[in-house]
């Protein structure tokens, strides 16, 4: 199997983790520019939403399928992962913020580049498709194992 040397399963998973979001929002923008401007908006919102949900899909299939785990457990383990994922990247961009503010004053003009805010998360249409796709790994969990 490729992961049994961590070394090769960090180099295969770092640059697809930072690279993916560069160049998905790359091409999303592209796509929205060339062909997708005539679609009304709220189509493709649930065009994201549903997409998110069928990556995470065959995301929880693949590591299912590697791991030997259920179906079922892998959905929910998948869907809380990338759950907490997208909580803690809009955490970070939340405080980066917060410290964008504290450095300006010490160190810059000593005016606030950000408001200071209490940290809420914001839900894109990516957030909710894995909102969904977790709540469903839930409620099947509770049908299922109780």
């Amino acid at each position: 199997m490729i992961f049994n040397d961590y070394w090769k399963a960090a180099a295969i998973v770092f640059p697809i983790l930072f690279l993916t979001p560069i160049l998905g929002a790359k091409l999303m923008d592209f796509l929205d520019e060339k062909f997708l401007y005539r679609i009304p908006k709220r189509y493709k919102i649930w065009g994201i939403i549903l997409l998110t949900i069928g990556v995470e899909a065959i995301l929880t299939y693949v590591t299912a399928k590697n791991t030997g785990w259920p179906f079922l457990d892998a959905q929910f383990s998948i869907g809380f992962l990338v759950l907490i994922l997208l909580v803690f990247m809009q955490m970070n961009e939340h405080t980066g913020k917060q410290y964008a503010n504290v450095d300006n004053r010490v160190y810059g003009d000593g005016k606030e580049t950000y408001a200071v805010s209490v940290f809420r998360l914001e839900v894109n249409p990516v957030a909710l498709g894995a909102i969904i796709y977790f709540a469903v790994g839930v409620i099947l969990s509770l049908i299922v194992y109780l």
